[in-house]
């Protein structure tokens, strides 16, 4: 990339690719302390959440910071794959109703779809989950023809692991959607008084 591109804002307030990739270098490391429960690890930037980077950075600084995001995923990676299953239930220390935690969504790796069923609608549900395993029947009809392997829709209650408190989808609720018993289509709803 060039570095017109990766400080480019598509926005007057909005943040740069760089500013996205070194963002996602810093919740790595703020998901790796949740999951070491209070040993403190350090991030090598000041600050948190977003760093600005601005124009008078090289392509030798992106370098840096791209090395830091591998690294930090490398340690986050490290961390989860040390982890002792038998204490995946005692690390939740909440439970959230619906969202939170971190969402990453690349560009060109990831579809986000908004599905908008009013409450009058004939296909509107006001069994919540109901309403979200006829969602992944939908997926499943629609991907049948262009997936090879065993497509299913989740039906039974919310499968919690020990990083789905931190990261969205990292759970499989009902409704999603899995490939040969992996998920390969996430889910979340919304409600308003309108429906």
């Amino acid at each position: 990339m060039t570095l017109p591109q990766l400080l480019f804002r598509p926005r007057k307030e909005g943040h740069n690719i760089w500013e996205l990739a070194v963002h996602c270098a810093y919740w790595k490391y703020a998901v790796r302390n949740r999951l070491t429960l209070g040993r403190r690890n350090s991030f090598p930037l000041e600050g948190s959440n977003f760093f600005p980077r601005n124009h008078g950075l090289t392509l030798a600084d992106w370098r840096n910071d791209l090395a830091l995001l591998k690294q930090q995923h490398s340690l986050l990676r490290a961390t989860i794959e040390g982890l002792d299953p038998s204490t995946f239930d005692s690390r939740v220390t909440g439970r959230r109703r619906s969202g939170g935690g971190v969402v990453l969504l690349v560009p060109g790796a990831t579809e986000w779809v908004d599905v908008i069923v009013p409450a009058t609608d004939h296909r509107w549900d006001d069994d919540v989950r109901r309403s979200m395993v006829g969602v992944g029947e939908r997926w499943v009809e629609a991907l049948r023809d262009v997936v090879d392997g065993d497509l299913t829709v989740h039906r039974g209650s919310f499968v919690r692991t020990v990083i789905s408190e931190l990261v969205c989808f990292a759970g499989i609720a009902p409704g999603e959607v899995l490939l040969d018993g992996v998920k390969l289509v996430g889910l979340s709803q919304r409600r308003t008084r309108r429906g």
